[in-house]
């Protein structure tokens, strides 16, 4: 499982979590963007496989535009990596969804 989330400081983190039985284990947070402004809630977490997702989320630092950024990451274990991040859409950006296809 992974969780991602803003920090205080206005960046992007995200962990991976393993269970055993009802025991969760965190691995090492990793930043995913520094600097950010999540915009409200607009943030999305998708898995392509058992070890690959994508984070897309809308920057709030870059109002009245709120951009569109998307970052790849992969899973081993609770340790996360992460790929490039994207600028998806330049123009306002009110919310996100996402699905695998």
């Amino acid at each position: 499982v992974v969780v991602c989330w803003r920090g205080t400081g206005s960046d992007l983190y995200c962990n991976a979590l393993s269970r055993s039985g009802l025991a969760l284990t965190a691995g090492t947070a990793v930043e995913v963007h520094d600097g950010i402004t999540i915009y409200g809630d607009k943030l999305s977490l998708r898995s392509y496989d058992l070890t690959h997702g994508l984070v897309c989320y809308v920057d709030a630092s870059s109002d009245p535009q709120r951009h569109l950024y998307c970052t790849s990451i992969s899973v081993s274990g609770t340790d996360v990596t992460v790929g490039t991040t994207q600028l998806v859409h330049s123009t306002p950006v009110t919310s996100v969804a996402m699905t695998t296809m």
